[in-house]
């Protein structure tokens, strides 16, 4: 019974691994974290300035991360998981109050402006406040 058993596996560790670089060659055509960067690097310089009166915040994430962002009055601009190699731009009334989960690995502009997060984690959680 024990001989039987062991080819089966070997032979599902054998197909799998074929099946495996498909799926990342295509995930990472999709999401992977050196093709997002050259090709939303340009769309961001294509945005243009930002309205006079509003602010725009792009958020980069290197891992899965939570995020909430609300506008001046109140409303919910992003409340979402976001996925690990993805980019999102908002646009809108400052002040934002943002709330960032899994912070360390999110990157945030404002303005075109790096914001440093760390001062404002508790524990790996950003809350604060763009004027």
């Amino acid at each position: 019974g024990a001989v039987a058993v062991s080819p089966a596996p070997a032979a599902e560790a054998e197909v799998k691994p074929e099946v495996k670089p498909e799926l990342k060659s295509n995930s990472l055509a999709s999401a992977g974290p050196a093709p997002l960067r050259e090709t939303e690097a340009r769309p961001e310089e294509k945005l243009g300035p930002v309205a006079a009166g509003k602010g725009r915040i792009v958020m980069r994430f290197d891992k899965d991360s939570w995020v909430e962002v609300r506008a001046r009055n109140g409303q919910t601009l992003l409340s979402q998981m976001n996925a690990a190699g993805t980019e999102k731009i908002i646009d809108g009334d400052p002040p934002f109050q943002l709330t960032i989960g899994n912070a360390p690995n999110v990157h945030v502009t404002y303005n075109d402006q790096p914001v440093d997060l760390k001062p404002h984690f508790k524990v790996d959680v950003a809350r604060l406040t763009l004027n």
